[in-house]
């Protein structure tokens, strides 16, 4: 049985979005569908997110670059 694709599919390089602030951290869309949201975010030492919480959605970290600390309540 085939699986039949109902939505487009695009390649982005990681590379190509990669933006630094001295402000705020920059996010980058990478993809977005009806269930996932991927996007890259970029911070710069010293920056972070404020705590949030994502009711519907999992929420997934690569680090490409560098090195962070990630903490989960």
């Amino acid at each position: 049985m085939a699986i039949e694709l109902t939505e487009t599919v695009e390649c982005v390089h990681t590379k190509d979005l990669v933006e630094y602030s001295s402000d705020r951290q920059v996010r980058k869309k990478m993809m977005q569908s009806k269930t996932v949201v991927t996007e890259l975010v970029c911070y710069e030492p010293g920056q972070f997110t404020k705590p949030h919480i994502h009711p519907i959605q999992d929420e997934v970290f690569f680090c490409v670059e560098g090195a962070g600390a990630i903490t989960f309540t």
